[in-house]
């Protein structure tokens, strides 16, 4: 069990641009509820005493309880439930370096690397981050599960919900499902080398290849490509670009190895046919936003909103714009006419043209074409970020003190020279900072109650040394998204070495308490364990809501290694001795597939239909199976496996087909015929049962299986 420590100084961009967020949405909905609320007061304000959720943040006295309210849990379950009494629990605290679940990964790593480790080991994590499935893959571990809650993207809050009652109904409903990484690796293989010659692909080293790609469409350390966008099809771009590009490398060549770019120049050549699509996609995207513009002032107007800028409107704002660049561009030539040099890449174009590459950067980055330094430190800045997101995933944390200092990422086609410029790269390893230091780097003003009373002046004091890390108000760029949360916080990066020194002569450790100085140091990762001769008491965790302590704990607990700094790295490999498939885990194996095909079936696993294109699994033509009545004897009372592919174990109860149904009754088979009105109930079931294989039926793990034959025969089962 591991909960969040202090991360990496990457990840505390996006730690910090969340909160700054949720302080901010927090703040416009409380203003807006005070000027809903009656004059005369009569409605409570909703907002008051609200829960700040930004205190779910290592150093608080919030996850400080937590914490202890674990362990508390853990010795309480060994001492009572037997099923607990086999187990070795290791718990690592939010005192412990490290995001959880990269130091579950690390376990699971270091695990993997020790003699006598078994191949065919099952590993389950809960969790709801998408990033598990890719650390799930990089493990090389076949038979990783993924427990997650199902959630319904097609729902949502109503205007007037209970937002406290809603998710009190959620919690006690809340349905789990499980996502087998062992289907998700051989869809991969699908994707990407079927009917190759399989001695020529490497399905571990295309695995790796894969989640390494994704990091091109942004993640929690990096942001996406300007032209990389899910919403854009970047996938499909991406994977048709690798196809094509793989089958020329030759046996045993790919983009990475164990968390590692061994050839920059193929990394360059892959980039440069991506980068070559840019223009495209620029004017595609600008094409797709006037669709979309005509749709959203349709819906404002349904809704009764006030309507967005006018066309009229949005075209005096980009010629303003274009304006702009147009000058700047003029002022560029005039010193580039005495002598000045402009940056690789960029070409002047007809003043009634759109530069889409530089108005980007100008608008964005503020880079002029003759900022040459900026515009290779960005560059050079992308590519340590490719490094160490890799490293990351593979070996673990390279540099706790490495970040990408941009809101917005270079353009694919400028990232050129490769080899030289991981020549030109090197990490230094350092230390996390410390729980108050995190605290400090990424919580906004208006959570300034979670950090110590001494802190609090350098956040809202005008004379603070840093209060400039620290603003009110700042601009939110939608950069072309729909959604509230896609937008980019422009916020000030946090100068790790500024707020060290300001912390370091204004708040002294001197001047903490001893809880506050005990939350702010590095903890320890506890191993616990049955033993019934351990008599300890362990004290409640909570005494104000009845838990008792814990008498004669029957429980011990060590410590073990809290190392952030791994030695070992996960190989593109399968250990010796792995069966695949393995039972238990779902497999592609077991199903008659005669072709495999790229294209939009409008696949629905979230409650509505993708608008992408699907990898849809065509089965052979089965024969013409014997009626109910015939097949029956064999069937009924049997064992099979259902609801492929996340298949359990049933009992078949009954046999039907169009015309009858015949089932088991006091150990006879019993017949029912089907009046006409059954008949045509049954053939619309079947035909809904083979739509659902193809299109899905609203959830993960649904859909993608074209079934050629109607369904002639129904197996009622019990589970």
């Amino acid at each position: 069990m591991a909960i969040d420590g202090v991360a990496p100084r990457a990840k505390l961009n996006q730690q910090r641009s969340r909160r700054f967020r949720s302080a901010k949405d927090l703040a416009e909905a409380t203003k807006e509820a005070q000027r809903l609320r009656p004059i005369d007061g009569s409605d409570p304000d909703p907002y008051a005493g609200a829960f700040d959720s930004n205190c779910i943040t290592p150093g608080t006295e919030f996850l400080l309880r937590i914490s202890n309210c674990i362990r508390y849990f853990i010795r309480k379950k060994i001492k009572e439930d037997p099923l607990w009494r086999n187990l070795s629990v290791i718990f690592s605290g939010p005192e412990v370096p490290g995001e959880g679940e990269h130091k579950i990964m690390q376990h699971i790593r270091d695990m993997r690397n020790q003699p006598g480790y078994r191949p065919n080991t099952r590993h389950c994590m809960y969790g709801q981050d998408a990033d598990l499935i890719m650390l799930g893959l990089v493990s090389h571990e076949p038979h990783f599960t993924l427990l997650r809650e199902i959630i319904d993207f097609s729902g949502g809050f109503g205007r007037n919900d209970n937002a406290l009652k809603e998710v009190k109904k959620f919690t006690k409903q809340s349905d789990f499902q499980l996502l087998h990484l062992s289907i998700l690796r051989e869809y991969l293989e699908v994707e990407f080398a079927y009917q190759h010659d399989h001695s020529k692909y490497d399905l571990e080293r295309i695995i790796d290849d894969f989640v390494f790609m994704t990091f091109l469409v942004g993640n929690d350390f990096l942001p996406h490509m300007p032209t990389l966008d899910i919403g854009d099809g970047a996938f499909t771009l991406l994977f048709d670009t690798y196809r094509e590009q793989r089958a020329r490398w030759g046996n045993g060549q790919y983009l990475t190895d164990s968390g590692e770019i061994p050839n920059p120049a193929r990394l360059e050549a892959f980039l440069e046919v991506i980068g070559a699509a840019e223009s495209e996609i620029f004017e595609e995207r600008a094409k797709n936003e006037v669709v979309m513009r005509k749709k959203q002032r349709r819906w404002d107007k349904r809704d009764g909103k006030s309507s967005m800028p006018s066309d009229l409107e949005i075209a005096e704002v980009e010629a303003s714009k274009q304006s702009d660049y147009n000058a700047m561009v003029r002022s560029v030539m005039a010193d580039v006419s005495s002598g000045a040099q402009v940056v690789e890449g960029w070409k002047q174009v007809g003043e009634s043209e759109k530069d889409h590459k530089g108005r980007y950067y100008y608008e964005k980055l503020q880079l002029k074409p003759v900022d040459i330094a900026g515009h290779l430190a960005l560059r050079k800045s992308y590519i340590e970020g490719l490094i160490w997101c890799l490293a990351y995933y593979y070996r673990g944390c390279i540099s706790w003190g490495w970040f990408f200092p941009y809101h917005y990422g270079p353009m694919i086609s400028d990232l050129t020279n490769l080899p030289a410029v991981f020549e030109s790269i090197r990490f230094e390893v350092g230390q996390p900072l410390k729980p108050f230091e995190q605290l400090m780097g990424c919580l906004p003003p208006a959570s300034s109650a979670l950090v110590p009373r001494i802190y609090r002046q350098l956040m809202s004091s005008p004379e603070s040394p840093i209060k400039l890390f620290y603003p009110t108000s700042f601009v939110v760029d939608m950069n072309g998204k729909r959604n509230p949360w896609e937008g980019v916080n422009i916020l000030p990066f946090i100068n790790v070495n500024h707020l060290k020194q300001a912390i370091n002569d204004n708040c002294p450790d001197r001047l903490l308490t001893a809880e506050e100085r005990n939350r702010n140091r590095v903890g320890q990762v506890f191993c616990y364990s049955f033993d019934e001769a351990c008599n300890e008491t362990i004290p409640s965790c909570n005494r104000d809501i009845g838990l008792p302590n814990i008498e004669k704990c029957n429980s011990r607990v060590i410590t073990i290694d809290n190392s952030s700094e791994s030695t070992v790295s996960f190989r593109p490999e399968l250990i010796p001795g792995t069966k695949i498939p393995y039972p238990g885990f779902p497999s592609l194996n077991v199903l008659p597939i005669e072709r495999v095909e790229l294209r939009n079936a409008g696949l629905n696993c979230f409650g509505f239909a993708s608008k992408y294109p699907n990898t849809i699994l065509t089965m052979h033509t089965l024969p013409q199976l014997p009626s109910a009545e015939q097949l029956a004897a064999n069937l009924i009372g049997k064992s099979i496996y259902v609801n492929w592919p996340m298949m359990h174990e049933a009992k078949v109860v009954a046999v039907t087909d169009s015309k009858s149904e015949v089932r088991m009754v006091k150990k006879k088979l019993k017949t029912r015929r089907h009046g006409l009105q059954e008949v045509e109930r049954w053939n619309a079931i079947s035909e809904k049962m083979v739509e659902q294989y193809l299109a899905g039926a609203g959830y993960p793990g649904s859909g993608g299986v074209q079934v050629r034959s109607r369904v002639t025969l129904v197996l009622q089962q019990r589970w």
